[in-house]
């Protein structure tokens, strides 16, 4: 039984090492540069958002191996350690999360309440949102340092103390955490796809404006150009409007199942070891798919990919 536990932990260890925290350390690192790049030519808004979402899955990578190393092998895990990891691992996980919210929110004033995202938001009010987001979803990951959850927990078979703070907890006051953290992960859930599906129905009838605008001859340069540059302008928020939407459905893919079993685990549903096991794994993935779909949803990036790819050929 404990050979086949142990091979189990090490087939875990395995997958995550080469789906998840390999490729999601390099696909971050490339994303982050195509990002400062973007940044150095012009900053707005949106990109801000990008990279802020982008530095919190590397850094969410980062600590996810780091963390993974230490349950593995460190064997006398104290009470700080488990606060510490379990705090950082919490974080990450509903301040995806919130980031996801805020993009969402961010393409439906930028397409539907163009003159009021045009004069009120700016660089500075998305730097100051995401400083509460952060400020709050840490507030909400320290609520077992007042007795309201626990980071530990004691196995029934040896008593010893493991490191788990989102599992069932028996008395009723050491659950408020697991419930406040399942039902805000569940709240950017329902907020992700509400918001997104204004941003879709917007986008649908932005693009055949843009779709069906034809320069007509008579018209002066100047009212030409002013023209032109409107239909720029709608094409950059559509695609914007796209990567942003694709980012969603990431998250909804991956962390959806993480944020329902949360809950679950707090009303002591039965789920099965192996089910508990692929959410787990599928979770980790954001980490990963997150920068591969910026890279390459974004025509500049794939250009600058086959641009290198191609003088690396040639040269």
């Amino acid at each position: 039984m404990r050979s086949s536990t142990r091979t189990k932990s090490q087939t875990s260890f395995y997958l995550s090492l080469c789906l998840i925290w390999i490729p999601g350390i390099l696909t971050n690192l490339l994303a982050l540069f195509f990002i400062i790049r973007d940044i150095k030519k012009a900053v707005f808004p949106a990109i801000i958002l990008l990279l802020v979402l982008c530095t919190c899955d590397f850094i969410a990578v980062c600590f996810s191996i780091t963390r993974h190393m230490v349950i593995r092998y460190v064997t006398d895990v104290n009470y700080p350690m488990c606060a510490s990891l379990a705090t950082f691992h919490s974080h990450f996980k509903l301040f995806s999360g919130v980031m996801n919210v805020l993009m969402a929110v961010d393409r439906v004033l930028a397409i539907c309440f163009a003159f009021y995202y045009k004069q009120h938001v700016s660089v500075k009010t998305w730097k100051l949102a995401c400083l509460l987001a952060t400020v709050s979803v840490a507030a909400l990951n320290l609520l077992p340092l007042i007795g309201l959850g626990s980071y530990t927990g004691t196995r029934k078979s040896t008593g010893k103390m493991y490191c788990t703070s989102l599992s069932f907890k028996a008395p009723p006051i050491e659950r408020v955490y697991g419930m406040a953290y399942g039902f805000a992960g569940i709240i950017c859930v329902i907020m992700i796809v509400c918001l997104n599906a204004v941003v879709i129905r917007s986008v649908l009838k932005l693009s055949s404006r843009v779709v069906s605008y034809v320069p007509s001859e008579s018209a002066t340069s100047s009212t030409g150009d002013t023209n032109s540059s409107k239909v720029n302008q709608a094409s950059v928020e559509v695609a914007f409007a796209k990567l942003m939407l694709a980012l969603a459905t990431v998250y909804l893919v991956c962390e959806t199942p993480y944020n329902v079993l949360i809950l679950l685990q707090q009303f002591r549903v039965p789920v099965d070891v192996k089910i508990t096991s692929y959410v787990h794994l599928i979770s980790g993935f954001s980490y990963t798919v997150d920068p591969v779909v910026y890279i390459l949803i974004r025509k500049t990036n794939r250009k600058r990919i086959v641009d290198f790819l191609c003088r690396r050929k040639d040269s």
